[in-house]
């Protein structure tokens, strides 16, 4: 009975064990067709698209070794062009896979990917171990018997067949029936192991039934803290697959805007050239009435002249700014980086607004901090035009008799902070959104300021972060607005700046750049939320992939001899950060975050010196490939 019980629970586990072994290579093969969709699909339809028989051949042979893959081929119009492996007539699964080609707009069927698997090697496979298992199991089973059935005639077989002859037995009251009725059913001085074990279970009883009520209550509490968790997985979840999606959006709302960005920086350049002549021509013929040699003029023509003069100074100064935004969305802008004491500077910017400032009554006051003179990293021009247009408009949208502080103070022993803050009306809080937006002005009131035109801080916020710094604000309406700069001492090693030594000399490949060392910049930034950094990392990753497929295809059309190796590099670089990445998120361990930092200001300036230069070479000439090329992986 034993054997048999044995038997035949070997038969069902090993019927199971072969069912879910037979399941998960079915699942295999499922698998490996799924694999050959996803990752191999679309590199077979461009090379059958190219029709490249040799990649075509590496790639199919590739193909047919994967597991229980016995065939594999590419039909064309009916008939088989390339192939690999022996097609079986017996028990097969095989898979017909259209190969789809977008061209014009259109999705053209150019082929078809036929991959059969063999069954018979599955069967193979499971007769093989069914075999070994039962072997395995009968000789287990055997001896696991024989063991049982010593074991339980030593100890129970012996003291069940006395107690059945005392059950049988013809006289029950006689002595030896006495003695084995005492021996059975009355305690013993010296129990025996049955005893024992009786005695046991009775005494555990009760330990048992609590231990089985605080089991039940554990399970209770298991099964609440299981729901809480599923609920918290199931937020998580969401949160990540609307991050993923909200990423794949920006990366084609990135590549859109570049290209507008990229036209609108040409029609405002153009624009503004061709403005720039006649009102050259305004300005000298305007200058020349100014002087009135003949003293032909009278006074209230005078007058006319001068206001012809004023505005077109200031329509001058609108096409300036016009042009800088045109420089500095084209990427275009160039930069003379200097270590230099910012204090001078920001005096001369206070001295040319007094001419501003002293015919509305606005004093303007300067505020220090006692320390040595700290040297910072910067374009001095650009940064005086950015910090003379915070002042400018301190002025403008001050009240009459108000009042501007220029604060300089040091931040984190990294950067020198410049705030401007006025008395004046404030900004509106549904505007402030809107502040560093083009043509945004925050007072419309033509009371409060009638020049500008809203650029002046759209292209500071540019200059500045071009300059590795930061500028923002804080504001309330109707009791004034406080500006401030954050500019990187030359102390500063967390700050990369873009600088034409690091120019590669293809537009879309110095934008993207420009653009990552930005989003370095803002992953360095000190006492940053985790959830805000996560953020930025993750837009990190997402707009690096977006930058390698651009740069991969731009060297793909170039013709760039070293392709594989780049996108080595490139795979390399993408699977170190997302490592990193998930180390960070799991431990929040800052020691991680500094290193992940470091690498990527290290890596980058390499990468773009030692690598990302030579493609230049390789690029001229083939300007518009390169744009039409572009065009087309923005619209996929």
């Amino acid at each position: 009975m034993v054997v048999g019980a044995s038997t035949l629970i070997t038969i069902v586990t090993t019927s199971i064990q072969l069912y879910s072994d037979y399941k998960s290579d079915l699942a295999s093969i499922d698998q490996s067709f799924a694999s050959i969709r996803i990752s191999h699909l679309p590199s077979l339809i461009q090379d059958v698209w190219t029709a490249d028989d040799t990649l075509i051949h590496t790639q199919l042979n590739g193909l047919v070794t994967l597991r229980d893959i016995t065939f594999i081929a590419i039909e064309e119009n009916g008939k088989i062009s390339w192939m690999a492996g022996k097609r079986e007539e017996g028990d097969v699964v095989e898979e017909h896979i259209a190969l789809i080609r977008e061209y014009q707009g259109k999705d053209i069927t150019i082929g078809n990917l036929i991959v059969q698997a063999d069954l018979d090697a599955v069967y193979q496979r499971l007769l093989d171990k069914l075999l070994i298992v039962l072997a395995t199991n009968a000789l287990k089973t055997f001896l696991i018997s024989i063991f049982i059935l010593i074991i339980f005639h030593q100890l129970i077989g012996k003291r069940l067949m006395t107690i059945s002859q005392f059950l049988k037995s013809d006289h029950p009251r006689s002595l030896e029936v006495e003695s084995l009725v005492t021996k059975v059913a009355e305690p013993q001085d010296k129990p025996d192991e049955i005893d024992k074990l009786v005695g046991a279970v009775l005494n555990h009883r009760q330990t048992i039934h609590k231990a089985y009520q605080e089991m039940n209550a554990a399970n209770q509490k298991l099964d609440q803290l299981n729901a809480e968790l599923a609920e918290q997985n199931s937020v998580l979840s969401d949160e990540i697959g609307q991050h993923k999606v909200t990423s794949e959006a920006l990366v084609k709302a990135k590549s859109a805007a570049d290209e507008l960005s990229r036209v609108k920086s040409e029609f405002l350049a153009s624009m503004s050239h061709e403005l720039r002549t006649p009102l050259n021509a305004i300005l000298g013929y305007g200058q020349m009435l100014e002087l009135n040699m003949d003293k032909t003029l009278s006074e209230a023509q005078s007058e006319y002249v001068s206001h012809v003069i004023e505005g077109g100074y200031q329509l001058l100064h609108l096409v300036n700014d016009i042009l800088d935004l045109a420089k500095i969305e084209a990427n275009r802008v160039d930069l003379d980086l200097s270590d230099f004491d910012p204090l001078p500077l920001i005096q001369r910017c206070i001295s040319q607004i007094f001419p501003l400032a002293e015919p509305a009554g606005v004093t303007i006051k300067l505020e220090t901090e006692n320390r040595t003179p700290q040297l910072v990293r910067s374009d001095a021009a650009r940064l005086r035009q950015v910090l003379t247009n915070l002042l400018s408009n301190a002025v403008k949208y001050n009240h009459a008799g108000g009042s501007v502080i220029v604060r300089v103070n040091t931040i984190h022993d990294d950067y020198v902070r410049v705030m401007v803050i006025d008395s004046g009306h404030g900004i509106p809080k549904q505007k402030q959104s809107n502040v560093f937006k083009l043509f945004h002005r925050a007072v419309a009131d033509a009371a409060v300021a009638t020049d500008g035109m809203g650029i002046g801080l759209a292209v500071s916020k540019m200059l500045v972060e071009r300059l590795g710094g930061r500028i923002s604000f804080i504001s309330e309406e109707g009791s004034g607005s406080s500006f401030w700069v954050d500019i990187p001492l030359a102390k500063n090693t967390t700050v990369l700046i873009w600088t034409d030594d690091l120019r590669v000399g293809v537009d879309a490949i110095d934008s993207d750049h420009q653009g990552i060392f930005a989003l370095i910049n803002e992953i360095s930034r000190e006492n940053i939320r985790t959830r805000e950094l996560q953020g930025i990392v993750d837009r990190m990753i997402s707009y690096t992939s977006y930058h390698f497929r651009r740069e991969e295809l731009i060297m793909e059309v170039c013709g760039y001899p070293d392709l594989i190796q780049h996108k080595a590099l490139h795979r390399k670089l993408e699977a170190y950060i997302k490592g990193l990445k998930s180390k960070w998120e799991k431990s929040n361990d800052a020691t991680i975050l500094t290193e992940l930092r470091k690498f990527l200001r290290e890596w980058w300036i390499s990468h773009i010196l030692d690598v990302d230069t030579k493609i230049k070479q390789h690029a001229t000439g083939k300007e518009h490939e390169i744009t039409m090329a572009l065009q087309v992986l923005a619209k996929n």
